[in-house]
């Protein structure tokens, strides 16, 4: 899970990292037929329809949290060699417009 202000214009820039994580780990655990949450796609739509890794506003991220009977986000920012930059927008929007939600 990611924030960006604009989840398309956010995924766009954060799906060859996310495609490179799960065909990573996707390969890895076919080659040894083990049980994983990643497995191979051809693309990022693919990958984008699965739910595996979601693009979310800060609003929208915050709103899910607030109605789930036990909030929980687990934030994974370096995913698949993403840049620094990209990964600190995300966790600067995390702790700027979610974490003021819950205090």
């Amino acid at each position: 899970m990611a924030l960006a202000e604009d989840p398309d214009k956010g995924w766009e820039q954060m799906a060859p990292f996310f495609l490179h994580e799960t065909n990573a780990y996707g390969a890895w655990r076919a080659q040894d037929d083990l049980a994983a949450p990643f497995h191979s796609v051809t693309g990022a739509d693919e990958l984008r329809e699965s739910g595996q890794y979601r693009v979310l506003t800060p609003g929208r991220f915050v709103a899910e949290l607030k109605s789930s009977p036990q909030p929980f986000t687990q934030l994974h920012p370096l995913c698949g060699g993403m840049p620094m930059e990209l990964a600190w927008s995300s966790l600067r929007l995390f702790e700027r417009e979610v974490l003021p939600a819950f205090t």
